[in-house]
């Protein structure tokens, strides 16, 4: 899993939405490593493209609802270059004493229509 163009990452929601693990995958992807995304919820919000930060805060809560989710997004890494992702976001109930929390996988596309037209827009 650590050699695929992905992420994969748990999150919880509540009080705050909250990375509480991800993959060693993000150090060669994205140029930063798991501690870095685990620490500070801000961190990793706030290198959200801001044309789809809105969008894909809102699909964490949709999850709850929903079941899953999907949604395309763009993320500033290490070089300060955007690179394009889609969110794949399942939830997992509670169970066991234990909370739900959400389990998704950030797998990057490359050379996408909607890369190019966003690239515009910029």
């Amino acid at each position: 899993m650590e050699n695929l163009p992905a992420i994969v990452y748990t999150c919880v929601t509540k009080p705050e939405l909250e990375i509480n693990y991800i993959g060693e995958s993000c150090e060669r992807i994205m140029g930063f490593i798991p501690e870095q995304f685990v620490a500070n919820a801000s961190f990793w919000i706030n290198r959200i493209h801001p044309d789809e930060k809105k969008n894909l805060i809102t699909a964490f809560s949709k999850v709850a609802v929903n079941g899953n989710e999907e949604i395309l997004f763009r993320w500033k890494c290490s070089d300060g270059k955007y690179k394009q992702f889609v969110n794949y976001m399942r939830k997992v109930a509670a169970e066991n004493g234990n909370d739900a929390y959400i389990i998704g996988v950030w797998q990057e596309i490359k050379g996408s229509k909607f890369l190019n037209e966003k690239a515009d827009s910029n």
